[in-house]
């Protein structure tokens, strides 16, 4: 499948301008700014644009896509010239959904005077193009995000590098001194007698 380029997409939408197609010109839209498969084009409804939102199925799930404000504004100008009250927003002239073949060829009536291969001038084509450029952004975001942690990252490592005040000694508790015990002995008196001289302790002597 070719790759419709941003610029070649672009010029599918002046062609569509120049041409007064305002149908084709929002169906170039729709594919490239909500990336719809071509199937779920009835999905969007009066309704659905109302509420600036369309449910979208898809890989066997379905989520709700917000309509860019720029399409939403031209969306419900369009309703409103074409009197439309509910159902499908793009219907032919007997009020039914249009066909994959019928979308298809609408957009590739542009292509000759867009200057864009045929091959490309299709809802595939549109809906890869809205993709890839989804990837982009998307991938552009992380980019930033991780660029913005490391500036965090650099902005706290002087903190963690600045000298940490080391802890005060700890006080030595020296152990308490023992009080040794003045030992008593029993003694004789100094002249070998059996009574000491000192009258206050009789019979011991220190």
């Amino acid at each position: 499948q070719p790759e419709l380029t941003r610029a070649e997409y672009l010029r599918l939408l002046q062609a569509a301008r120049s041409l007064e197609k305002e149908r084709t010109y929002l169906l170039v839209k729709v594919f490239a700014l909500l990336g719809l498969p071509v199937g779920e084009l009835s999905r969007l409804t009066v309704e659905q644009v109302q509420a600036g939102h369309v449910l979208v199925r898809g890989n066997g799930a379905q989520w709700y896509e917000a309509i860019p404000r720029c399409l939403e504004q031209e969306l419900r100008a369009y309703i409103r010239r074409r009197g439309l009250l509910s159902g499908p927003v793009f219907v032919t002239r007997n009020g039914k959904a249009m066909s994959r073949t019928q979308v298809t060829a609408e957009i590739q009536s542009l292509c000759r005077d867009a200057r864009v291969d045929e091959a490309k001038g299709n809802p595939r084509c549109l809906r890869k193009l809205y993709l890839a450029t989804r990837t982009d952004i998307e991938r552009s975001v992380r980019l930033l995000a991780e660029q913005a942690y490391e500036r965090v990252l650099d902005a706290e490592q002087p903190a963690v590098k600045a000298r940490i005040p080391e802890p005060r000694p700890a006080v030595e508790v020296q152990a308490p001194i023992q009080i040794q015990h003045i030992e008593i002995k029993m003694m004789e008196g100094r002249h070998g007698d059996s009574s000491c001289s000192d009258s206050c302790c009789p019979g011991y002597c220190i």
